[in-house]
């Protein structure tokens, strides 16, 4: 009961006998019976796979919902979808193993042969494969051209699935793995898509909040949680082994922000929502299509964001000021943002360089250079820097287990930090505009009238008013100097003196539950 409710926390121990590919399946759409089996390789059990629709009630109770992972919620929307997924392992109890399926669906009539099982003008199934690495990018590109193929001829040359399954397990070991974890992902998306809301994610990941992403097709979904999840420095590659044999580098990386007693699923179907609301579901980072997980998001999750809207939503009310982004934050936002619009590096760098800046190993080298100067400022007493990652956020990160792990583990480097923000300094125009934006793209304005703008500026007034006492400079002459230019700097788009004032709220097409 508990393998059946519970979400895995981290990879099975690693054994090279094993084959890295556990399994391959075809999943097929039936009008009466929805989500099935209709193949299996190797055989499930070892025994000789069974007429065809019956091969489903052969799956082990831990992957009663493989059929429904296989084909996502609104993959009828697609000619062609894929999901990442995992599942518990059979072999490991707190394991688990990683799923990749790719689905099309065609038009009957293009078929050259139809069986009785095609009773619907479209006929819609996926390839699936089970494998002991988190490898979903290199699985799903070479999938997918099974998939096509094994379409192709009208499903009935399944020799095209027993050779998918042996090279993929010609391709896959693991030490093969530790350089494909990556693969197809792309941190830097997802800093365009939710741009400075993506730190307040982040800073909820690691004080171990419950984290839901809805959006749609599910390759992209499931794409981009995992893309946040490399957020965090050799996360993915952590996957790879069980936690007593993990190498920590020299600050102490990985955190084990998906494996103190946390879940990561880049794709969850509806029949899983109660695995949400179980009680040992205290922390994760998980992805949906199903627009009815949106109606259930207070009850499931402390942090629901989605695609379409980039909405953030903080649904746990304690939580709402510990994830307000300081002024430091959004300096570190607009970086991001700047650099990777076109803005180039901040500092000289050689043409071989610059190819790299901006790219998603440089957002990746970002976010390691926030999490460890982070790291510095936490261990180091009541610093004055804490005021810039938000001294109730660093108040709450102290207390999480995984900075209390953290602390047990060897990061000898850390030492050798300087306790600062990467983006420290003090308070300017140009981060009195970026709070403006920010505050703009989180009430929805769109492009904001002087009347919105006005309301806006009174809630960065009570922003810079707190923020401004902690650094000890005088709020009247700054907000004197921001009023008396406020308006012609807006809606003429003039310069604040040398600073840059770009980022943090770009596209303003999101909403926020938090509104201060």
């Amino acid at each position: 009961e508990n393998g059946k409710k519970k979400m895995a926390t981290s990879a099975a121990p690693s054994n090279d006998s094993e084959p890295a590919v556990l399994h391959i399946f075809v999943v097929g759409f039936h009008h009466q019976k929805g989500c099935t089996v209709e193949f299996a390789h190797p055989p499930l059990g070892g025994l000789s796979s069974p007429e065809r629709l019956s091969i489903t009630s052969m799956l082990p109770p831990e992957w009663r919902h493989l059929p429904h992972l296989a084909l996502p919620d609104g993959c009828h929307n697609y000619e062609e979808d894929a999901s990442f997924f995992t599942l518990p392992s059979l072999s490991n109890p707190e394991g688990c193993v990683y799923g990749v399926a790719c689905c099309r669906q065609v038009d009957a009539r293009e078929l050259e042969t139809t069986g009785e099982d095609v009773t619907r003008s479209t006929v819609q199934k996926s390839v699936c494969v089970l494998c002991r690495f988190p490898v979903f990018g290199f699985i799903d590109t070479k999938l997918k051209l099974v998939t096509h193929a094994y379409f192709s001829n009208s499903f009935s040359d399944v020799s095209i699935l027993y050779g998918a399954y042996e090279q993929l397990n010609a391709s896959i070991s693991s030490q093969s793995a530790s350089k494909m974890t990556q693969m197809g992902l792309s941190p830097r998306d997802q800093v365009i898509r939710y741009e400075h809301r993506l730190l307040q994610i982040f800073k909820a990941l690691l004080l171990q909040k419950r984290v839901l992403v809805l959006g749609s097709p599910a390759r992209e979904l499931s794409s981009a949680v995992l893309a946040i999840a490399s957020l965090f420095p050799l996360s993915l590659q952590s996957l790879l082994n069980p936690r007593s044999l993990y190498k920590h580098d020299e600050y102490g990386f990985p955190l084990g922000v998906f494996n103190q007693g946390g879940s990561l699923q880049p794709y969850m179907c509806l029949q899983q929502m109660d695995v949400l609301t179980e009680s040992n579901s205290n922390c994760f980072l998980v992805g949906v299509v199903n627009p009815l997980y949106e109606k259930q998001q207070k009850k499931t999750c402390d942090l629901f964001a989605t695609f379409e809207d980039r909405l953030v939503v903080v649904n746990d009310q304690e939580m709402k000021s510990a994830l307000r982004l300081t002024a430091a934050d959004l300096r570190f936002c607009s970086l991001l943002l700047d650099t990777i619009h076109g803005g180039g590096s901040p500092v000289p760098v050689s043409p071989q360089q610059s190819k790299w800046v901006g790219s998603d190993d440089w957002v990746c080298a970002q976010f390691k250079l926030y999490l460890v100067s982070l790291l510095a400022t936490s261990c180091r007493g009541d610093s004055p820097s804490v005021d810039d990652f938000n001294r109730e956020f660093v108040t709450l990160w102290r207390n999480s287990s995984v900075y209390k792990e953290w602390l047990e583990t060897t990061h000898r480097q850390i030492s050798k930090v300087q306790p600062m923000h990467i983006c420290e300094g003090e308070l300017s125009l140009g981060d009195l505009k970026r709070r403006v934006l920010a505050l703009a793209s989180d009430y929805g304005l769109g492009v904001p009238s002087r009347e919105q703008v006005s309301q806006v500026v009174h809630g960065t007034q009570k922003v810079l008013s707190k923020t401004a006492s902690q650094v000890s400079i005088t709020v009247g002459s700054l907000w004197n100097t921001a009023s008396s230019s406020f308006s012609s700097w807006w809606w003429g788009g003039g310069g604040d003196g040398g600073d840059n004032d770009g980022g943090g709220g770009g596209d303003n097409k999101s909403s926020t539950d938090d509104k201060s």
